[in-house]
């Protein structure tokens, strides 16, 4: 039996001394054991060599990351701000405010304010009178004709007028070259209101049918003493006849024309009632009235 375990305590002794730790220098064990300890634990035991700089670990606020503003590159509110005006071009407010008219292209209010019509292409009033041309309207013209009954017994005589109608008069060194007139036949009126209807029929001017009646001159001559002859063209209903008016002609001031004249209403087609109402029509013209 002893044979037998003595191989085996002998196996178990080599095993024990060589699996044991060796011994420290100074052969203190304690010291071996707190080392051991620290080792296992990979934790700091008290040993104040084995902690780290204190430069080396946190920094302290005065040397925190973030550098101060002077010198990270923001500058300092005072030092930047929002840059001078000076500084990046946009002149300051008051030394530009609003770019002065001068500066910018639009001149100065004061030299141009509301430009003058002479400058901004409208002719002014002067210029118009200087071209010659009066505008014929109701405003400033009278269109009259009178008709006039073949019985005695009949009232007479029975006047009408056009309230609406434009024309123009031009005028060349003081003296009348041109006349032409449009005229509403629909305009038509007199004091009868029985009368206007039948006029306006198409007995008489036919005013649906024919709703304008033109004169456009074509000579104008000089027959003295103010007066002058104006040939033209008369369209009424449908037809164009060319007739002469006699008138009195002053430039002075402005345009005067009277003219009195006669026209033969069935030479235009307007041959209602012959044996009632003669066939002579008279007109008056009155311009500058």
């Amino acid at each position: 039996m002893k044979r037998l375990l003595c191989p085996w305590l002998m196996i178990l002794a080599f095993a024990f001394i060589g699996c044991a730790p060796p011994a420290s220098e100074d052969g203190d064990p304690s010291a071996d054991a707190a080392d051991s300890s620290t080792d296992a634990s990979g934790a700091d035991t008290g040993d104040t060599d084995s902690l780290p700089p204190e430069n080396d670990g946190d920094p302290s606020p005065a040397d925190d990351a973030s550098p101060p503003p002077a010198a990270d590159g923001d500058p300092a509110p005072a030092a930047d701000g929002d840059p001078a005006p000076a500084a990046d071009g946009d002149p300051a407010p008051p030394a530009d405010g609003d770019p002065a008219p001068a500066a910018d292209g639009d001149p100065p209010p004061a030299a141009d304010g509301d430009p003058a019509s002479a400058a901004d292409g409208d002719p002014a009033p002067a210029d118009s009178a200087a071209a010659g041309d009066t505008e014929l309207s109701p405003a400033n013209t009278k269109i009259q004709f009178v008709g006039v009954h073949t019985d005695p017994a009949k009232p007479d005589p029975r006047t009408g007028t056009f309230g609406k109608f434009s024309g123009k008069a031009a005028l060349e060194g003081g003296v009348l070259k041109s006349v032409s007139v449009d005229i509403q036949t629909d305009s038509l009126s007199t004091e009868f209101e029985k009368l206007t209807n039948h006029l306006k029929s198409p007995d008489f001017f036919a005013v649906k049918q024919f709703p304008k009646a033109t004169f456009k001159s074509t000579k104008i001559e000089d027959a003295g003493d103010g007066k002058v002859n104006i040939t033209g063209d008369l369209t009424l209903l449908d037809a164009t006849k060319s007739i002469t008016i006699p008138a009195t002609v002053s430039t002075e001031g402005g345009l005067k024309l009277n003219a009195k004249f006669t026209i033969d209403r069935t030479q235009f087609g307007m041959t209602f009632g012959e044996e009632n109402v003669k066939k002579e029509v008279e007109m008056t013209v009155t311009v500058g009235k």
